[in-house]
């Protein structure tokens, strides 16, 4: 007679966003490599890698709330005519960035440019 391999079946479970918060910080926390992590702890690596990367991922967005859109504003007594050399519009982004936007300006590019900088 003829016997068949014993096959090992792996059950696959779901973790909650609070567990895998969990088991991320443990690791980070651990000094481990992530091979060591996983072997003790029964994850496979290739989960954890997952893990790890939707993490870094997530905190690298910005919170889409309503509130996180909201900036303060000055408005401030225009002191030149545009057609004088003034600008039309001076923004001042939170990291300190200035941008003089003058009339006729291309807002596509003025876009983008804002795209950039908020990416950093």
């Amino acid at each position: 007679m003829t016997e068949k391999p014993a096959t090992i079946t792996r059950r696959y479970r779901r973790r909650s966003p609070a567990e895998i918060e969990q088991l991320t910080t443990e690791f980070a926390n651990s000094g481990l490599s992530q091979d060591e992590f996983c072997e003790n702890r029964d994850v496979g690596r290739s989960t954890l890698s997952r893990y790890l990367s939707l993490k870094k991922n997530k905190s690298l967005r910005r919170p889409k709330t309503a509130t996180s859109r909201l900036v303060p504003v000055e408005i401030v007594k225009k002191t030149q005519k545009a057609d004088e050399g003034g600008s039309g519009l001076l923004l001042v982004t939170a990291h300190g960035h200035k941008i003089e936007v003058r009339a006729g300006f291309n807002d596509a590019a003025l876009r983008r440019l804002l795209d950039v900088l908020e990416r950093r």
